[in-house]
């Protein structure tokens, strides 16, 4: 009699109400935002690391191993077109790659490899280009940070929101508006970080 009260206690018990989620945020805004912040906060901490160990362990050797110079950019249109144009061609990698990864979404061993290997390119390019410029500031100090001032921060947030299209694609196809936001987003910033590149200089 006791089991029948509580079975009947179950069925008569409201469900838990589905998470609200709020309007605005219906395309899911919210957490290509998180995305991109995590993506963002993530590669300068890799920046960081990479500048502490080099200044630290080895300044004098990735001098001679990088060889940069800071000979600056002609204040002209055309630098900044090239300038935008080479990072949007970077980009464009991440960019191929979500087609790729949605395209290998599906189960299966094999396309689940082909998943993990193409997330491998990704996380090897991400980690070279930060270990570079982190090495860069560990290596010339004061010198290189003003080479990567003011463009440096804006170019970067370009670079995560393209790593975060990537990610949001691989756990799932995000609406059509994120991934238009994402892409006009990270166009948006190399932009203006081609122009701050080009005509302001520390």
């Amino acid at each position: 009699m006791g089991r029948e009260r509580m079975a009947a206690a179950d069925v008569t018990r409201p469900a838990a109400p589905a998470p609200r989620v709020p309007a605005w945020d219906a395309d899911g805004s919210l957490g290509a935002v998180r995305m991109t912040a995590v993506a963002f906060g993530g590669v300068l901490v890799l920046v960081t690391l990479a500048a502490i160990a080099t200044r630290i362990g080895f300044a004098a050797g990735a001098r001679r191993l990088l060889g940069f110079g800071f000979g600056g950019v002609s204040p002209t249109f055309g630098s900044a077109a090239e300038i935008f144009l080479n990072n949007a061609g970077l980009a464009l990698v991440a960019f191929v790659a979500c087609v790729l990864a949605h395209a290998v979404g599906a189960a299966g061993a094999p396309r689940r490899r082909a998943g993990l290997a193409i997330d491998a390119l990704i996380a090897v390019a991400v980690l070279r280009s930060a270990l570079v410029v982190g090495a860069g500031i560990g290596a010339y100090g004061s010198r290189m940070v003003r080479s990567v001032l003011p463009d440096g921060p804006v170019e970067l947030l370009g670079y995560a929101q393209a790593l975060a299209l990537y990610v949001l694609v691989r756990r799932g196809q995000p609406a059509r508006a994120t991934i238009v936001r994402l892409i006009g987003g990270a166009l948006a910033a190399f932009a203006v970080a081609a122009l701050l590149e080009t005509y302001v200089q520390l």
